[in-house]
């Protein structure tokens, strides 16, 4: 993902600081990892039905995050457990 984030903007004509990244479920949690470890190129995040399951580190840099998640998801709740289907 840090190589893509390096490489598009010499491709194609993308703001290097308007780096954005969305996901869901799996997605979700993989782009949480990422504004985790790339947090010096990713300037925000949104992510719909996931949760931060495995990884609690601490970005070097603050990450605005848009989180939206059901109450009732029975896969992935709330509360970041998950739910023994």
């Amino acid at each position: 993902m840090e190589d893509l984030i390096d490489e598009l903007p010499n491709r194609y004509p993308i703001n290097r600081n308007r780096v954005y990244i969305v996901g869901h479920s799996n997605g979700g949690m993989m782009s949480y990892r990422f504004a985790m470890e790339l947090s010096h190129k990713i300037t925000a995040m949104a992510n719909l039905a996931d949760s931060i399951i495995f990884d609690t580190s601490t970005p070097k840099f603050p990450v605005p995050i848009l989180h939206i998640h059901g109450t009732l998801d029975a896969a992935v709740l709330l509360s970041g457990s998950k739910n023994p289907i």
